[in-house]
């Protein structure tokens, strides 16, 4: 019976710990948003021609290796560099999206933590905030890709991948003359888990309504 109490108190304490640190990358996942709503709002009032005629002025050319890679910056180099208002907001708009996501993952597991902080363990309440969670993360599968494709459009807009080694070149992920779009298999997984996870607590709710009945 001792021992019993003991586990309760544990698992007590570990959810309160936890319901009360599920707050700050909640906070710091809400800042990120303000951050690239600014972004987004601000993007079509920056003068984007000033910031690339100073670019020139910047002390970064030379010659830069890397892994056995050679990439030589120049004054013609650096004139090639063009900032693209539609691919910038593109990006952004990408991690909006991917940070909206995890909000909402960030969110459901608020919630259930505060459910189970109450005593409230296998309940439908909380096997949904469970699933929305499994549903947000396959979901963040194809935003993350998506985000990797604007990266790479970005880049590719910004900088002219032309005047790159053709060593370096080969390394590039995104490459030069196409974008391809990969998806992360085990973000992908990991939301299929979760989604079974959400099934459990279902089940076991309906086994504690059951229990209920019969008592």
């Amino acid at each position: 019976m001792a021992d019993h109490t003991l586990i309760h108190k544990r698992f007590k304490t570990m959810v309160n710990v936890l319901y009360v640190l599920s707050y700050i990358p909640l906070a710091f996942v809400a800042l990120g948003i303000l951050v690239l709503l600014g972004g987004i709002i601000a993007v079509p009032f920056i003068p984007f021609a000033a910031i690339e005629n100073r670019l020139t002025d910047l002390p970064v050319t030379g010659t830069y290796e890397t892994t056995g890679l050679t990439l030589e910056v120049t004054d013609a180099y650096l004139e090639t560099i063009a900032l693209d208002q539609t691919a910038i907001l593109l990006t952004l708009a990408a991690f909006l999206l991917y940070l909206a996501a995890v909000a909402v993952i960030l969110f459901s597991v608020n919630r259930w933590l505060y459910n189970l902080k109450r005593g409230n363990i296998f309940t439908i309440r909380n096997s949904r905030f469970i699933e929305i969670a499994a549903y947000t993360v396959i979901i963040l599968t194809v935003i993350d890709a998506l985000a990797d494709l604007a990266v790479g459009y970005l880049m590719m807009q910004t900088f002219s991948l032309a005047e790159i080694s053709s060593e370096l070149n080969e390394q590039l992920v995104f490459g030069v003359d196409q974008l391809s779009i990969e998806f992360n298999l085990m973000l992908l997984f990991s939301g299929i888990i979760i989604w079974i996870l959400a099934k459990v607590f279902k089940y076991g709710a309906f086994l504690q309504e059951e229990y209920d009945a019969t008592v």
